[in-house]
């Protein structure tokens, strides 16, 4: 199966390939059935306060065309997924049919978030860890302790991703 391929390998390979839309269709919705959604950023070095929700993706899906935004905020990125899973974004896939017709009307254009699985896991403390040092560095945050006390206390991928 494609998860097992070694993330470096796959991508020299994808590079010398001519992908067609449908391969692209069929390893998409397969890797999308194994992830549970919410997934976090976890490559960001500097996150700020307003962008925070920039790093949690609900949905697999990106909401516009732009490909400087999608070079910036998703494109080899890192995730975590709520089962602790490791995800590296690889791409996206246009809509067919009437999304692609309706475009100029907001959230209805998008396009699904292609994501890789690579062989790496983290712990739920390692992620608690994480978002409590994220949450520290935040700068004119007024809820710094109240988002740490529930990250502290969180049981869950889930809870510590969706607390905040």
């Amino acid at each position: 199966m494609l998860q097992h391929i070694p993330l470096d390998a796959y991508l020299e390979v994808s590079r010398h390939l001519k992908p067609s839309r449908y391969t692209c269709r069929i390893w998409t919705v397969s890797f999308i059935k194994r992830m549970k959604f919410p997934l976090i950023n976890i490559t960001e070095e500097d996150w700020s306060f307003k962008d925070w929700l920039e790093n949690i993706d609900f949905d697999g899906y990106f909401y516009t065309r732009d490909p400087v935004l999608f070079e910036k905020y998703a494109f080899r990125k890192r995730y975590c997924d709520c089962t602790g899973n490791m995800y590296e974004v690889v791409g996206k896939t246009p809509p067919t049919g009437w999304r692609n017709y309706l475009r100029f009307l907001p959230y209805v254009y998008r396009e699904k978030i292609e994501y890789l699985q690579t062989d790496k896991r983290m712990e739920l403390s390692e992620l608690r860890n994480y978002m409590v040092q994220k949450v520290e560095q935040l700068q004119d945050n007024p809820f710094q302790t109240e988002m740490i006390s529930s990250l502290q206390a969180a049981t869950t991928y889930e809870d510590i991703m969706t607390t905040v």
